[in-house]
């Protein structure tokens, strides 16, 4: 099946006046999307259309044929395609090519899963109908008005389109309904797309179809499914992990003690020229556990760390479980406003750091400027290593002090949205994480995963 493509369907030239209109009307849109291909996309665009067609559930051609009088015939079938290519180039705004017989509209989508289907319906149905008295021939002049960079291998403003059966065909991915409203063709670039490929997203088109006819319109667009029910059920019960039977009663330091009593000898931390075998990074959080017990660190304590990558940081949050309380990692060269907020938010305990980075924090805590509130009034800061200098006495493992309900550690977001928010992570979470990765990849014994 060949399709006219939209160089063959249009002339060759816009007026000035429906260039400045597109250029208000897609001044702020998002330069492309990004389409599940099968194939790496060219360095030159040269679209060589296939398609593939299916007939349509009887439900969704009649409502395709319930168009109301005060509005396009097209309009329910393009909103509906929107929700399509929203979903699965996974974008909130995209351009779409409407092609009509003067020209090619290029509709911009706004989609946001909270609102409803016949919100979007309206939006979509007045853009058309007002933008096709500005039906565009000359897309490159478009681009360059709009400031939008050449680029060979893509079409200057979108990837996708949708037009009648009169209509040619453009974009990578075109949808096309036919006249009786009976059937659906989806055109696609064979240079990007295989025909296996196509026909599942044909099937997906579909299934939004059929979701949208099934609802109510003024359904949210962000619970229109991609998959039949059926499907989604099938899938669940193929993908979904598989019941793991894991020691629920387990700390995520109780891991750790077991290793030290298997394997006593055997290098734990190597950086650089410096090793610690698990008997001696055992000795040493231990020393410290001890001292964060006696400053009353207990279940869901926080315990802020600040270190960098060093024996020193895992000595630390070995310390913090073995009390009983949480590990909360700090950035040590983050700005000092968020390691004050971070800190009194978290209603820490305790810092642990070192002593390079604990004299920092006090100097900058006695010159701090004016309007910073500085650290919490009388944080003891321990530095784990004047603790483990010398010769220190030895300190026996601690009894359990927490259950797998409490918490292992936090972690703050950037903050980038607003303030930083902290995420909970109990000892449960962790431990299923760690054995069932454990289980999961085959993880042996003299091996190390580089990320967890």
């Amino acid at each position: 099946m060949r399709a006219r493509t939209d160089e063959e369907s249009v002339a060759s030239s816009s007026s000035e006046a429906d260039l400045a209109y597109w250029s208000q009307q897609l001044a702020d849109c998002p330069e492309g999307i990004e389409l599940p291909c099968d194939r790496p996309r060219p360095a030159v665009r040269a679209a060589m259309y296939e398609g593939a067609s299916t007939r349509l559930p009887a439900l969704v051609a009649a409502r395709l044929r319930r168009a109301p009088t005060n509005r396009s015939p097209l309009a329910w079938p393009f909103a509906a395609t929107a929700v399509f290519f929203g979903k699965i180039a996974n974008a909130k705004q995209l351009v779409i090519g409407m092609t009509q017989y003067d020209g090619i509209v290029p509709v911009r989508v706004d989609l946001d899963p909270r609102e409803g289907f016949a919100t979007l319906l309206a939006r979509l149905d007045a853009r058309v109908r007002e933008g096709g008295d500005h039906a565009l021939t000359d897309f490159d002049a478009l681009a360059r008005k709009l400031g939008i960079p050449a680029d060979p291998a893509r079409h200057p403003l979108f990837e996708v389109g949708f037009g009648d059966s009169d209509s040619g065909v453009t974009g990578d991915l075109h949808v096309r309904f036919d006249e009786e409203s009976t059937a659906v063709e989806l055109f696609y670039n064979a240079n990007l797309f295989t025909p296996a490929l196509a026909e599942r997203l044909l099937r997906v088109l579909v299934q939004v179809l059929t979701d949208i006819a099934e609802k109510s319109e003024r359904s949210e667009i962000g619970k229109i499914s991609l998959l039949a029910k059926e499907e989604a059920a099938r899938l669940l019960e193929e993908l979904c992990t598989p019941d793991f039977n894991w020691p629920k009663h387990l700390l995520l330091h109780e891991l750790f003690e077991a290793k030290v009593d298997q394997t006593p000898n055997a290098i734990a931390i190597a950086s650089g020229a410096r090793t610690l075998t698990y008997r001696e990074l055992e000795a040493q959080s231990n020393i410290v556990a001890h001292e964060l017990a006696a400053l009353g660190v207990g279940p869901d304590s926080i315990v802020a760390l600040v270190f960098d990558r060093t024996p020193e940081m895992i000595i630390a949050i070995l310390a913090a479980l073995k009390a009983g309380g949480a590990y909360l990692p700090i950035e040590p060269d983050s700005p000092l406003d968020r390691i004050d907020y971070v800190l009194k938010d978290s209603n820490a305990k305790a810092i642990l750091t070192v002593a390079s980075r604990a004299s920092s924090l006090v100097n900058h805590e006695a010159h701090a400027p004016e309007g910073r509130k500085g650290l919490p009034q009388g944080l003891p800061i321990l530095c784990v290593d004047d603790l483990l200098k010398g010769d220190p006495k030895s300190a026996p493992r601690r009894t359990r002090a927490s259950e797998p309900h409490h918490l292992a550690y936090v972690i703050y977001t950037s903050g980038s949205t607003g303030l930083p928010k902290g995420v909970l992570i109990e000892h449960r979470n962790v431990v299923h994480l760690v054995l069932a990765e454990r289980e999961d990849f085959g993880i042996r014994a003299n091996e190390a995963l580089i990320l967890l």
